[in-house]
């Protein structure tokens, strides 16, 4: 649907959405309803579940590798808890989406 994200991706087939390049990223390709998620998760420094899944498929759909999603939401999140509350809480849930944890699905984003 209009709402699922293309990947950014470089000649050499490498994603280009990384954490360094996300903010900017976001305000110039992103759409509405995921720029106002990603400004929600920079103001406040956490996502409610359903924003955290919503979100989480869009980056991972528009090629952000499960490192990099990782590490997003890590240099997030740790500005409100510790490294060991976020690995412990949320970095599950994120090799989840990318199909690494559970039943292994690899999930799509919300259309």
């Amino acid at each position: 649907g209009p709402g699922a994200p293309s990947a950014v991706v470089g000649a050499d087939g490498e994603s280009l959405l990384t954490a360094a390049n996300i903010d900017e990223l976001a305000k110039q390709s992103m759409p509405l309803c995921m720029q106002q998620l990603h400004s929600g998760l920079k103001r406040d420094h956490k996502l409610k579940h359903q924003g955290r899944l919503q979100y989480g498929l869009f980056v991972k759909g528009a090629g952000m590798s499960l490192e990099e999603h990782t590490l997003f939401f890590q240099r997030e999140f740790t500005r409100i808890m510790t490294a060991e509350q976020f690995n412990k809480q949320y970095a599950y849930s994120i090799r989840h989406i990318h199909g690494k944890e559970g039943k292994r699905a690899s999930y799509t984003p919300y259309n």
